[in-house]
């Protein structure tokens, strides 16, 4: 399994267990001179802040590593002829900030421009910048199991990224992943801490996630009795499914990152995860959380 390093926290104050706020260019520095050589991918957007200006100012740093980025996300609901021009030219600003010739992945940030009715239009802009060389692998970020499977089967996508964690198990519970890896295509997990939330303790928890606190409590005491941390939970999780091909994650220090990175080296127990599943989607997709 390959790694990617989240950078939204490189330019915006991100996640709902983070309490340090937005890192410091000095912290970015540290974190990513120890994941050289671990770590595969730097993951980013154009709307993760400056993250992208950053890495481009850091390209002494970065450029040991490949870069995935996504597309903007422009609204077509007028149906003018400039939507797709201004996709392109959003996606060559970024390859600008980025100070890089090409990228390995694009993917389209927003599954629900490849589900418009212009949706052909921009798959067509994907391989076009592909074609040109801008792009290795072309693919689309997707929230359900079913936006992967119907998208995976209308088009010739070569990557998608997914959320999947110890609460949010749809994508291997429903077979997803296992038509996905049979069509050849590239996965990538995210989300794997749901935005932080299971790295935080019951107490601390917000109360918009009331709902949740006894199953929380049930695996927190599981966690206890394998003597298991919050993080060996959540990525022991990820460790148990074969069919990921690379694991997106954040941290928020170069101490975290050389955690993560032990965590993943070392043996893990295993567990049996079903019973913490959770299906109400307004508790496992963080953008419908109202906190």
């Amino acid at each position: 399994m390959e790694l990617a390093l989240g950078t939204v926290q490189f330019g915006l104050e991100y996640g709902v267990s983070n309490e340090t706020g937005k890192i410091d260019k000095s912290s970015i520095i540290e974190i990513l001179e120890a994941a050289k050589g671990k770590v595969k991918y730097l993951d980013t957007a154009n709307v993760y802040g400056n993250s992208e200006e950053i890495l481009g100012q850091l390209s002494e740093c970065t450029s040991n590593f490949e870069i995935i980025t996504k597309t903007a996300h422009i609204d077509n609901s007028t149906n003018e002829p400039g939507y797709l021009v201004d996709i392109e030219k959003s996606f060559h600003q970024s390859l600008n900030k980025l100070k890089r010739d090409n990228v390995d992945t694009l993917l389209v940030h927003n599954v629900n421009d490849l589900l418009s009715e212009r949706s052909d239009d921009l798959y067509e802009l994907l391989l076009k910048l592909q074609n040109q060389g801008f792009v290795n692998k072309v693919g689309v970020s997707v929230y359900s199991a079913s936006e992967a499977v119907d998208l995976s089967a209308k088009y010739s996508i070569q990557s998608v990224q997914f959320p999947i964690n110890v609460l949010n198990q749809t994508f291997d519970n429903s077979g997803a992943l296992k038509k996905l890896y049979k069509r050849g295509i590239e996965l990538h997990a995210r989300s794997i801490y749901c935005q932080g939330l299971l790295l935080m303790q019951t107490d601390k928890l917000n109360p918009y996630f009331n709902s949740i606190k006894p199953v929380f409590n049930k695996y927190q005491e599981m966690l206890a009795n394998n003597n298991l941390s919050l993080t060996e939970g959540a990525l022991g999780y990820i460790k148990q499914i074969d069919k990921i091909d690379c694991m997106v994650f954040g941290v928020e220090n170069k101490s975290q990152l050389l955690e993560t990175l032990a965590l993943l080296g070392s043996e893990s127990p295993s567990i049996d995860y079903s019973p913490y599943a959770i299906t109400d989607e307004s508790i496992i997709n963080p953008s419908l959380w109202k906190l």
